[in-house]
């Protein structure tokens, strides 16, 4: 078999100059954030409401991102799941041209069920992105309250390095 053609970072690797791939794309190392958020036991969260979840560091790519949770309440709880530059300036980027995005990620994750393993769909804006500074992967309630006394869990890997 003939390969004829190559991918954007073979194709660079393969040049006279020889330019080597950013490690997170190629030889870089997978890292690993997790973080858990329990709503108050009496009100839950808010509507609109955003939780920083994980932080990802300047450089990085992100890979990949799960969610689970209890069971958030009625049947149309749900989040979105976005990112804001660590540094509140409302800007994910340094150049701060790119605003805190809350479903730059994902749109509308259902959290109405218990124990439920989502694969967070990252959208087509985010395919790709490495973030240049520090920024928090959030995630923002939306139809109704999480419920009381309900667990969140997001586990992201990115690589960096």
């Amino acid at each position: 078999m003939a390969v004829t053609l190559y991918s954007n970072q073979l194709t660079e690797q393969r040049a006279a100059a020889n330019t080597p791939s950013d490690t997170n794309e190629q030889g870089g190392r997978l890292r690993y954030a997790y973080g858990k958020y329990t709503t108050n036991a009496s009100t839950g969260l808010a509507d609109g409401t955003t939780v920083a979840m994980v932080r990802i560091p300047a450089g990085a790519r992100l890979v990949s991102l799960k969610v689970t949770s209890d069971s958030m309440g009625s049947s149309s709880e749900a989040c979105d799941v976005g990112v804001a530059g660590a540094d509140g300036s409302g800007y994910y980027n340094k150049a701060e041209t790119s605003l805190d995005d809350i479903d730059l990620i994902s749109a509308d994750l259902d959290m109405a069920t218990a124990n439920v393993r989502e694969e967070a769909i990252v959208t087509e804006a985010a395919v790709g992105i490495t973030f240049d500074k520090e920024v928090f992967v959030t995630a923002t309630a939306e139809t109704d309250a999480w419920g009381t006394s309900a667990d969140a869990y997001f586990e992201a890997e990115y690589v960096l390095d």
